[in-house]
């Protein structure tokens, strides 16, 4: 799975024109194969998050736990500037640095980020990024469709020329308590092109709870 990536949907975020705002949150995720194939059967992964924000601008560290025989965790630092260009597109301008635990500083990009309401029900997002220092791009390409209250899906396509890494994935979210976590299912299949190319089917069962904040 792309360990920077993730196309569960984002928890509402307070971002008042006037006041500011803090949050602090955990998400434990459960991943579970459900084919055979190169990788682990299944995996349990936790991030940790704070954000504090005054009106559109915002500080968010991230650290999250890592499958990796070099590293135990990975740590996001993002500086951004988020609002409404209309009632239907919304931009999301970012910085984020990466760190390992162990071997240390590993890059920066600076993305932009639009998200369109098509309509109640569907909505696209376009995410272009670079890494200044060498120029190499990364691309993703989002749709979703949400049905009700509770089931969701999406579909996204993302190319990253600094890792080499090209993925695709699907997936249908599941919401288990109505929102009240939230506490999320999904089924969903990938390919990861750095993995050999073989599509994944899985389970992952994700959990994202709020310590402060909304």
């Amino acid at each position: 799975m792309d360990q920077t990536t993730t196309s569960a949907p984002e928890m509402e975020r307070n971002t008042s024109a006037s006041d500011w705002s803090l949050e602090v949150g955990v998400t434990p995720k459960f991943f579970y194969r459900l084919n055979d194939g190169p990788g682990a059967a299944e995996s349990a992964e936790i991030e940790a998050f704070a954000e504090v924000a005054y009106g559109p601008a915002y500080f968010h560290a991230l650290v999250l736990s890592l499958d990796d025989p070099r590293d135990d965790a990975q740590f996001e630092l993002t500086l951004g500037h988020r609002g409404d260009l209309t009632e239907k597109l919304a931009y999301d301008a970012y910085y984020t640095r990466f760190l390992r635990d162990e071997t240390g500083d590993v890059r920066g990009e600076l993305h932009g980020k639009f998200d369109y309401s098509v309509s109640e029900e569907w909505r696209a997002t376009v995410d272009l990024g670079v890494e200044p220092e060498r120029g190499d791009w990364v691309y993703k390409l989002e749709g979703g469709y949400t049905f009700n209250d509770r089931v969701d899906a999406y579909a996204f396509v993302e190319r990253d020329d600094i890792l080499d890494y090209t993925g695709y994935e699907v997936g249908v979210n599941y919401d288990l308590d109505e929102g009240n976590a939230p506490l999320d299912a999904s089924l969903l299949s990938y390919v990861n092109h750095t993995e050999g190319g073989d599509t994944v089917f899985a389970v992952q069962i994700t959990l994202s709870r709020f310590l402060l904040g909304d």
